[in-house]
């Protein structure tokens, strides 16, 4: 399962109002961590690999295997007082006990 909230729609189709072509956009593992896996968004091309989703005239490209890993995955976008953005989140499940490197642990 792969979802776009109203909200990241919204903001979506607002960044590429500014830009002269739509270009799909890739969801992939930006880093891991204490608290897992993060995911990121970034433009790029399909390839053989990916699982395509079509939203709102919005192409979202995510690589079969790690749609498999993380489903369901759900973009949005938040706005909070220390700043605004994309969240993505998954059905991966965080690391249990340490020795990521992360600090504190």
């Amino acid at each position: 399962m792969f979802e776009v909230t109203e909200k990241a729609t919204e903001k979506v189709v607002e960044f590429f109002k500014t830009r002269d072509k739509v270009e799909p956009l890739r969801v992939f593992v930006a880093g891991t961590g204490c608290s897992g896996v993060q995911l990121g968004m970034a433009l790029d091309e399909a390839n053989e690999n990916d699982e395509t989703f079509e939203m709102a005239g919005q192409t979202y490209l995510v690589e079969k295997q790690l749609l498999e890993q993380a489903k369901p995955i759900r973009v949005d976008y938040i706005s909070t007082p220390e700043g605004e953005g994309f969240i993505i989140s998954s059905g991966m499940k965080p690391n249990t006990g340490c020795g990521g490197g992360c600090c504190g642990c």
